[in-house]
């Protein structure tokens, strides 16, 4: 009787014994697969869902905080305009609105090159913009603005949009256009390196299994806008292919955010210490007036 009530107390000891070491060792496996996770690179994570990447620029970039303001178009810019065009500014003088008189034929298919000529013979100041997209839906044509060689991404108060015909020609445009003075560059700052930028839209679940990103681009979006002036902050630019469809993600070169296209407001990363005011949003006058109408 005795021996069986031992042999009993025996076995629950035992049993205690194996359940306590089960509950480490399952404690162990759980903290070393946490530390595995954590210390897991940005490019095994990729990896992992089979996101490819063409080559990244290069890690070691600075640029600096941009501030601008919409040019006034005055009569004097209508004049300069060729003959082949009747253009009118519109009623708050920050854009052109020009139809032309015998429709332009573009050559071959639409794309920077084709469009070369039209820009340089047709648009003022055509040297400050780039080619962006053919929307073939829309029937259009988007030139964005550029600054020192940089593009300023989805920005209407810098671009070109051509409407074409059902002949695919060119029968009018809008256009607007950023100016910049001397003081215009504002606070320098580290670019966040491409592969940070690309493990951000990774970790908010923006980038599908087996996409593939293509080269990505150092631009500028704008970060504070107000009607007198907008602080542009460096940008990258990522083209993202899946199941042959094309998408395009902004994401803040300083600050991580990664901006809606659909408000030009930002998406926090939660891992980024950055807030939802700019650093240098206390530095950016909001209240500065244009100079003489018209004024370049």
């Amino acid at each position: 009787m005795e021996w069986s009530k031992t042999k009993t107390m025996f076995i629950i000891v035992f049993l205690i014994l194996d359940l306590f070491l089960a509950t480490q060792l399952f404690n162990k496996y759980s903290k070393g697969q946490i530390d595995v996770i954590q210390n897991t690179s940005d490019e095994e994570r990729l990896k992992a869902d089979e996101i490819t990447y063409d080559q990244l620029p290069s890690d070691n970039t600075t640029s600096q905080y941009v501030k601008g303001k919409s040019k006034i178009f005055t009569n004097k810019d209508i004049k300069s305009i060729g003959k082949n065009q009747s253009a009118l500014i519109t009623k708050d003088g920050t854009g052109i609105t020009s139809y032309f008189n015998k429709p332009i034929v573009v050559s071959g298919q639409i794309n920077q090159d084709s469009m070369e000529q039209v820009v340089k013979k047709n648009i003022l100041y055509g040297d400050q913009y780039t080619f962006w997209k053919y929307d073939k839906d829309m029937k259009q044509i988007i030139y964005s603005q550029t600054y020192k060689g940089k593009k300023i991404y989805q920005n209407i108060n810098g671009q070109i949009i051509f409407y074409l015909n059902d002949k695919n020609e060119i029968v009018s445009y809008d256009q607007t256009l950023l100016k910049f003075g001397e003081d215009s560059e504002l606070k320098e700052g580290d670019v966040l390196a491409p592969i940070k930028a690309i493990d951000t839209l990774h970790n908010k679940g923006m980038l599908k299994r087996k996409s593939h990103i293509k080269t990505p681009d150092l631009g500028y979006y704008t970060r504070i806008q107000s009607s007198d002036l907008q602080l542009l902050v460096p940008t990258w630019h990522f083209t993202v292919v899946h199941d042959g469809k094309t998408e395009d993600f902004f994401v803040n070169a300083f600050e991580g955010e990664v901006f809606n296209m659909n408000n030009s407001s930002s998406i926090n990363d939660p891992n980024s210490n950055s807030k939802n005011d700019s650093p240098i949003q206390d530095k950016l006058d909001l209240k500065e007036k244009q100079k003489e109408p018209g004024d370049y």
